[in-house]
């Protein structure tokens, strides 16, 4: 930049304007350029042309499109609702929870999550009755996700009951949801994970806000 100021300078007024002035132009059009390659997060599919043509003025056709056959279009539509409305999106998700399509019901649960707000998790407890798997664990991953010490409660009798990799999946996102590993192994003494889950037991419903007793020692667990 300094090499191109001192060679400016060094050229009369008249001859000096005019490349500056080539210089400006040159500079708008890169930076159009660059705007418009500008990556936008959004792969090419109908959904992306919808996003691009108004974004909130489309969102009955993004609607239309979470109904979709096609499973790529119809989740792919719901998280673009959910970028575009944010939290108005909550209601629309809340919903889908209980789609009758499982990759639906996934995607919802994530969507839930990318919107946030871990203080408003009713639906996503609700939603760890699901009768599948992959969704219970989607579920499990949001609420950890969102540190919610009433979704944490509500994970942890997961921990002991359920199939094994449910399990896994629940004891992490109960840790993540506490902000504390109390290095619970599902392969302990079963009286060393009683002792273990109470204190889990605790400490989660002191962060629900549901007790006042104070938050355990955690360090009598490690």
């Amino acid at each position: 930049m300094s090499g191109i100021l001192s060679a400016l300078s060094s050229l009369n007024e008249g001859p000096r304007r005019y490349v500056a002035m080539g210089v400006g132009a040159l500079l708008i059009v890169l930076a159009g350029y660059f705007m418009i390659s500008k990556p936008d997060g959004l792969d090419d599919s109908p959904v992306r042309d919808v996003i691009r043509a108004g974004n909130k003025k489309n969102v009955n056709k993004l609607m239309e499109f979470t109904k979709d056959s096609d499973i790529n279009k119809a989740t792919e539509a719901l998280a673009q609702l959910a970028r575009v409305q944010g939290v108005k999106a909550r209601a629309l998700m809340e919903q889908m929870l209980k789609d009758s399509r499982v990759d639906m019901r996934i995607a919802a649960a994530h969507q839930l999550e990318a919107i946030g707000d871990g203080k408003n998790c009713a639906p996503l407890i609700e939603a760890l009755k699901d009768s599948d798997a992959s969704v219970r664990m989607a579920v499990c991953r949001s609420l950890g996700s969102l540190h919610s010490g009433a979704g944490a409660l509500a994970m942890l009798p997961m921990i002991e009951k359920e199939q094994p990799d449910v399990q896994m999946v629940a004891l992490t996102s109960v840790n993540r949801a506490m902000g504390v590993n109390f290095n619970y192994d599902l392969n302990g003494p079963p009286g060393r994970r009683r002792q273990i889950m109470e204190n889990m037991r605790k400490f989660a419903t002191v962060l629900a806000g549901n007790s006042d007793q104070k938050p355990v020692d955690i360090s009598k667990t490690n």
